[in-house]
Formats: structure tokens, sequence, C-alpha cells
């Protein structure tokens, strides 16, 4: 293995490689770790994919909650080899992000959501990393991270209209959870001062519909304001369904919150995810609101999540516990009856238990979950072994 430490030694780099791939992890991450103090050769950098190399020793060392050594990895490779870490800086930086964000170091992850609040950003990675930061109730991270986003990809000729639009709206919920945290009643003219100050809304009479959205949050997130719900508010034909709807999914929000003790920031995300999840089963079924979901259609969400062609991990294992609270909260407005509750737990005790294996290969990516009870009764046992709902 030695012989690996030194890179003039070889002139066909292919043997270097070949030799590299006999070793097992651990001893991977010692050859990386050596050779990132030697001056690398203009070949290797040429020759090799070091990006791949490097990011497999991540998923390594974060299988074996081994941050504190990625974070020196990463951080030797930015000091030390500049020009290189720079042409995969997106994906780099988001590793030693996920590092710090892990081992909770909020001081120096600061430094770090630097790289993701500049205009040429990933925006499927400043997704990822909000996703992150909402799930596990993050607000300050959450709101640095969508209000720049926000601001440095509006114009953006790459993102779909919507995309910008929810990044606004993360940006709005993460600064009227920063004030709720302070463990007071939301202020409106703080909050639309605060949205004002940093060009989340306008002071003309066109955005008066949208201060009208943000004052019913508040008032529901304040008072606990209740209403009376039926399944013909809900009715394509009722001129008032779109803002129904709006005033359902905060209740569901301030549900979230004071009734299952769920971070306010994750609530949000809880209700933006039950959301996009709505938008794609009518697509695919013509799904009611709000009783839109069946087994079927939520395997076919969550495996969609987990397709080749998606990155939204988190947001998939997380549709367990949502749903969870969803059919309680549905139960509580009498919008469901007993039969279809009982139904709709064993799909979900199905789906925990696939859930469950999915987060055993990457445990730590999901060890948010273990934050969520339902009535006091956690999800997953430690070792992420379904618990029912009963």
């Amino acid at each position: 293995m030695e012989k690996l430490y030194s890179l003039k030694a070889f002139t066909d780099l292919g043997k270097w490689y070949d030799m590299f791939e006999t070793l097992n992890n651990e001893q991977k991450h010692v050859v990386l770790t050596r050779i990132m103090n030697t001056d690398i050769t203009k070949l290797f950098w040429d020759e090799i994919d070091f990006f791949d190399m490097i990011s497999n020793d991540f998923y390594y060392l974060a299988s074996e909650k081994k941050f504190d050594e990625a974070i020196t990895l990463f951080e030797n490779f930015k000091n030390k080899h500049e020009k290189q870490y720079k042409e995969d800086l997106n994906w780099l930086e988001y590793y030693l992000a996920r590092s710090y964000l892990y081992i909770k170091d909020f001081k120096n992850i600061e430094k770090t959501l630097n790289t993701f609040i500049n205009k040429d950003i990933d925006p499927d990675l400043l997704a990822l990393l909000l996703d992150v930061t909402m799930l596990n109730g993050y607000v300050r991270e959450t709101k640095v991270l969508s209000v720049a986003g926000y601001h440095n990809l509006k114009e953006s000729d790459g993102i779909v209209p919507w995309a910008i639009d929810e990044l606004r709206n993360i940006a709005m919920c993460a600064t009227m959870a920063e004030a709720y945290s302070n463990g007071n009643e939301i202020e409106l003219d703080q909050i639309l001062t605060s949205l004002k100050e940093n060009n989340l809304i306008e002071s003309n009479p066109e955005c008066q519909e949208e201060v009208d959205r943000i004052k019913a949050t508040i008032e529901i997130l304040n008072t606990g304001k209740q209403r009376e719900w039926s399944m013909e508010d809900f009715s394509i034909k009722n001129k008032q369904r779109p803002f129904n709807i709006f005033l359902f999914l905060n209740e569901f929000v301030y549900y979230l919150h004071k009734k299952q003790s769920v971070d306010l920031i994750t609530a949000f995300i809880f209700k933006n995810l039950l959301g996009l999840y709505y938008n794609y089963i009518s697509k695919e079924r013509g799904g009611k609101f709000p009783c839109f979901f069946s087994k079927q259609s939520l395997d076919k969400y969550v495996a969609a999540q987990f397709s080749l062609l998606s990155l939204n991990h988190e947001g998939g294992v997380a549709m367990l516990p949502i749903m969870a609270y969803y059919i309680n909260f549905l139960k509580d407005k009498n919008l469901i009856v007993d039969e279809e509750f009982e139904k709709f737990k064993k799909f979900l005790n199905k789906i925990g238990k696939d859930i469950g294996r999915i987060c055993r290969n990457e445990g730590w990516r999901y060890e948010f979950l273990f934050k969520f009870q339902l009535n006091g009764k956690p999800f997953f046992t430690s070792e992420y072994t379904y618990i029912d709902m009963n």
C-alpha cells in the first residue's frame, strides 16, 4: 500500500489505479489522505477521476460517521489543491456542508454556505441542502440559503418559474419561523417589514393578496384558529377552493407544530412536500383534495424519489411521517371515517417497513426521522425498524 503514496513512482497511472482499487475503504482513505499532502502531478489530475474517488471516500466516512475526518480531507484538498478543488466546487462544498451540519458545527457552516448563495450555484444542490436544513429544523441556515438563493437565481433562464416561487416561499416561511422561535407571537408588521427589507414582497396593491395570505398564516400560528371543514369546501365548483386549501394546509402546519412537536420550519417543508405529492397524484390519477392518496400512488411517488433521475432521497423518506401525521389530522377534522383511517394505517405500515430498509443503507442521511413521534410514539427504532401504527 505504501507504494501508492508516491505518485511519481508510476509512469502508468492505470497501474496505480488498479492497485488502489484492490484496497478496502479504510485503506483507500489513508492513501487519499497521504497523497493530498504531496505535490500531485498534472498527469494524475488529467488521467484519474479524482472526484469519483473522493466522493466514494466521503460516503464511506459518512457511513462510519467519521465526519471530522471527512472535513479534514476536504479542507486539506481545498487549501492545498485549490485549482482542482474548484473544478468540482459545488459538490465538494455540498459534502463539506453535510459534514458540518451533521456534527452541528454552525460556526464553520457559515463559511461553506457562502458557496451556495452565489450566482453559479447548482440549483439542484441548493434544493437538496434546503431539504436537509428544513428537515433537521435549522431555521437560520434555511433563511440564509433561501433568501440569497432566491435573489441569485430569480433571473436565471435555466430555472423554471415555480422553482423560483418555491425558493421565495421557503424564505418567507423561514422568516416566520425565525420570529416564532423566540417564543413570542408573530407580529404581522415585523414580518412584513423583514420580508420587504429582504425584497421578498413589494409595497404595492398588487401584493395585497399575498399579504392577506401571510396574515392568515400568522393568525393560525398565533391563535390556533381552526375551521369546520367539509368536502364541499374543496369542491372544484367552490370559488374559494384555492384559499380553502391554503388555510387547511396551514392548519396542518399548526397541528404538526403544536400537537406533534414538529419544529415549525420542518412543519413548513412537510406542508410543501405534501403539496408536491398532491400535484403529482392529481396528474397521475385525478386525486381529490384532501383525501387523495392510496398505497399504489404513495408507493409510486416514493419510488420516484429514489430513481436515478432524482436526488430527493430525504424528501422521499419524509413522506412516511408526513402521511402518518396527515391521516391523523384528517381524522381529527372528521374528513375520513374510521374504516378509511384503518385502511390508510395498513398502507403506511407496509410502506414504513420498505422505507426502514432504504434508510439502513445510508442511515446517517435519515437520522432526522428519529425526531418525529406520533402522539408520543416514535416511527422507527435506532436501527430503522419501523414501529407499526396501532
